[in-house]
């Protein structure tokens, strides 16, 4: 019986499944998806935050640097360990 030979081809996976997909995207459709979830841990202060936890510390964060005059587009620099804060920034 002789071999096939299979190729795939990902334009049809990315219009049937990621025509609008984004980091953003992907994120709040986990926040939904996995809502009772622990999404983080910070073992070093014992703490932890579900999906929708994040979601609400990032939306926190985005509205105080708008309040601070931040605008779409903008360029805002960080330099942080590695901890909560840094994903609620990325």
């Amino acid at each position: 019986m002789p071999e096939e030979k299979l190729t795939y081809n990902a334009k049809m996976f990315k219009e049937t499944f990621q025509n609008d997909f984004t980091y953003l995207n992907g994120f709040l459709r986990n926040v939904h998806r996995f809502e009772e979830r622990t999404a983080l841990i910070c073992p070093s202060r014992d703490l932890s935050w579900t999906y929708p936890q994040v979601n609400t510390e990032c939306n926190r964060l985005a509205h105080a640097l708008m309040e601070d005059g931040v605008k779409k587009q903008d360029l805002v620099m960080y330099q942080l360990l590695n901890s909560a804060e840094f994903v609620f920034l990325s």
